[in-house]
Parts: structure tokens; sequence; C-alpha cells
């Protein structure tokens, strides 16, 4: 690294957490304070609660269509689309400070989800989240999440030899680890959707919302 830079990522702590076994710890934390936010701080009045309300609407009709892979595709559709938000911020400059803000996002999104269930339906709602919503996102959200700490450890990576001209060592490998992982988050978004397809087409008709 050049002396005399203005800008250093490592002055700013994230190297800190760059260590994968810390970085999981901390994107994890990030995620469960997203989800008691959204859940505590829920308000259908503010413009996401909006949204979240738009959101609860489409999913549930979209998860009530009488075709099995019409419900398996749209659902494959929407977590394929975040496991691209990731891997697309892992090769960005922006990456180490966009992921950690993804992860925080998701889980206010989901607490709040879960919130506009509870409070819209009340206790049909609640046993709506608990057989329909929380078995599907929890299991995705613990692969994505370790799969982003590598993300996050490859973007912080990406952006100190661009930014600090540090001297690329392995990245050609590590590129090709990031992605065949996330191959394997594909995978298993194919798996938790078709998980996520059988239970909504066989018990969502006990929900009438």
């Amino acid at each position: 690294m050049k002396k005399g830079r203005v800008l250093s990522l490592k002055r700013t702590g994230l190297f800190k957490i760059a260590n994968k076994d810390k970085t999981k710890i901390f994107l994890f934390f990030l995620l469960i304070l997203g989800i008691v936010f959204g859940v505590f701080l829920f308000s259908d009045k503010h413009n996401i609660g909006v949204f979240i309300g738009r959101f609860a609407d489409f999913y549930i009709k979209s998860h009530s269509y009488s075709k099995f892979l019409k419900v398996f595709f749209s659902s494959l559709l929407f977590l394929t689309i975040i496991d691209l938000i990731f891997l697309v911020s892992s090769v960005s400059l922006s990456g180490a400070i966009t992921i950690p803000i993804f992860v925080l996002f998701l889980g206010y999104s989901f607490g709040s989800f879960l919130s506009f269930n509870y409070s819209s339906y009340s206790l049909k709602g609640l046993a709506f989240n608990a057989v329909l919503i929380i078995p599907v996102f929890i299991s995705y959200f613990i692969v994505l999440v370790n799969t982003a700490k590598f993300s996050f450890t490859f973007a912080l990576t990406l952006s100190s030899i661009i930014i600090n001209n540090d001297k690329p060592i392995k990245v050609s490998f590590e590129f090709v680890s990031l992605i065949k992982r996330y191959l394997y988050l594909i995978l298993f978004t194919v798996l938790i959707s078709f998980f996520d397809t059988l239970l909504s087409f066989y018990l969502i008709k006990l929900f009438e919302f």
C-alpha cells in the first residue's frame, strides 16, 4: 500500500471482522437484529409497511396457484434474485458495505412480514408464520449468511487490491471458490423452493385470508 494514501480500508475496522468465523457471527447478529427491529417496530403507516403489505398479498397470491410448478417457479425466482444480489455485491467495490446492509434489510423485512401477518390476521397469522413462513425462510437465511460471509471477505479483498494497491494473492482461486459456493447456494435454493412449494401447495388451503 502506498504511503500517504488518504483512503485505507484497514483503518475502517472492516479487516478486524474479515475472519470468516467473525464475519459469520457479525452477519447473523445483523440478521437477528433486523428481525427484532422488524417485529417490534413495524407500522403499516410507513412506506416500508405499505411495501410489506403488498409483498404479503403477493406472497399469498403466488403461493395459492392451483398448479404446483407455477408455485415452485414463483418461489424459486424470488429467492434466486436474492442470491444474485449477494453474488453481484461480492465483486463490487462497495460489497463490504452493501452485504451487511442487505443482511440487515432482509432481517428487517422478514421481521416486518411476520409482524404484518400477525397484526392483520391475529392467531391465524401467527399460525401461518409458524407453519409456512418461518421454516422456509430461516433455513434459507442460514445457508445464505454462511455463503455471504465469503462474499464479504472476497469483496473486502477485492476493494483492498483496487483502492490500496495490495498484491492480488490467490484472488483467482478465491473467486472460483466463491462461485462454487454460490452454485451450492443456488442448488439449495432449488431445494428450499421445492420444500416451500410442498408446504404451500398442501397447507395454504388451511388458511383463508
